[in-house]
């Protein structure tokens, strides 16, 4: 019988092939592995553990119908990320068309600077790109006279006090693209502002284009700012993995190049730099100049999180899913997407059917699935799990 926080470590191990881990689940029952992938799914890292699985020492020793459903998932998310990338290959062609700068921060440089290896390890939401806020106009309309397509109020979302515009729509419907003024929100920019990153940017290979990303350092002060202070999760005591993952992923790639003091003095938070630090490690295996091994405030952080997880808070979960909800349906959000001449109570209508509206159905998932059966019935699980 395990318990939640078994769980949660042998999840963790398997996604970055601990042996240990890997040993430990050739053994697991079929209602385990159940639970295993009911966890991984809620937390959008079941195509990730399947990518691991698939290259992993144990993957022979999977049964048939688990190996269909980790490669249903695998090619599903290859599938998808594949055209994520010829997707942002398209918009660098016409922004180098037009001479407009542009650096890709987030999944948008994931996909390209080694941190998505294999093509689809990494899910992806949606594509992210910084520009300089006098093109944010420019490069909206180039879009939109390219067949992307917007929901949104455009001249109430310039004159926002946001970091970024809502979604643009990919000509296809497949996939939003968020143009951002800044990095990261206008409360958080004390930590990285958009000068910051066009002055220390570096090149990416977008195979066929060249385009650019944040500096290694950087994108590790980024990643730590935007999940644990802008998105509020240090002070809820939550663990997101996968944006945890993520960091990990980022200094395992770019270890070398990130300059440790200067992301420690940038945030200035030593106990958020300790506390994330020694979960890296203890969950993932991660070690850095910045790590203590032994961490009685990152141990105590743990065992907090797991608690709000046991009283039904789902710190790894829900705690994120109900902020974006809160978000989305406030009113500041509401007058930005419909106009402040929309009432807030038939914004708020509107705001429901534009998310049920983005909802896959089955038709629509075996349609960007090619088709596959057992990809389109791995992903109705996916969403099942997802949404229970």
């Amino acid at each position: 019988m395990f318990t939640d926080e078994q769980r949660i470590l042998l999840l963790c191990g398997l996604l970055v092939q601990k042996e240990s881990a890997l040993q430990q689940a050739v053994n697991l029952n079929e209602a385990n592995w159940m639970q295993l992938l009911k966890i991984a799914n809620q937390l959008w890292l079941g195509t990730t553990l399947a990518h691991q699985l698939a290259t992993s020492s144990i993957w022979i020793n999977l049964d048939d119908e688990l190996q269909t459903y980790l490669d249903s998932l695998k090619e599903f998310s290859q599938f998808r990320n594949k055209e994520l990338k010829s997707l942002a290959v398209q918009i660098q062609t016409l922004l180098n068309e037009h001479k407009i700068e542009a650096v890709w921060i987030k999944g948008g440089s994931a996909l390209f600077n080694g941190i998505d290896t294999p093509t689809g390890k990494r899910w992806m939401m949606d594509l992210d790109v910084l520009v300089d806020d006098s093109q944010m106009e420019e490069v909206v309309n180039l879009l939109i006279d390219n067949g992307f397509n917007v929901d949104f109020d455009i001249k109430q979302a310039f004159r926002s006090a946001s970091h970024h515009i809502p979604p643009i729509v990919s000509p296809d419907g497949k996939f939003g693209v968020e143009i951002h003024r800044n990095p990261l929100s206008f409360k958080s920019e004390k930590y990285l502002s958009s000068n910051e990153v066009f002055e220390g940017k570096i090149h990416l290979d977008m195979d066929s284009v060249w385009g650019w990303q944040i500096n290694p350092t950087q994108q590790v002060i980024h990643a730590l700012v935007h999940d644990q202070i802008s998105h509020g999760h240090f002070n809820a005591n939550a663990v997101h993995l996968r944006y945890m993952l993520h960091l990990c992923w980022l200094v395992t790639i770019f270890k070398d190049s990130i300059d440790f003091n200067k992301v420690a003095d940038t945030i200035s938070d030593l106990k958020l730099i300790e506390i994330v630090f020694y979960l890296c490690w203890k969950l993932f295996g991660l070690d850095t100049p910045l790590t203590k091994q032994h961490s009685l405030s990152g141990e105590k952080y743990w065992n907090m999180a797991l608690q709000n997880q046991t009283d039904n808070k789902w710190s790894f979960k829900n705690g994120t899913i109900i902020e974006r909800f809160r978000i989305s349906y406030s009113p500041e959000n509401l007058h930005l997407l419909y106009g402040n001449e929309t009432p807030l109570w038939v914004a708020a209508i509107y705001n429901t059917f534009r998310l049920l509206r983005r909802r896959l159905t089955l038709k629509h998932w075996k349609k960007i699935c090619k088709r596959t059966d057992h990809t389109a019935r791995a992903g109705m699980m996916w969403i099942i799990y997802l949404n229970k």
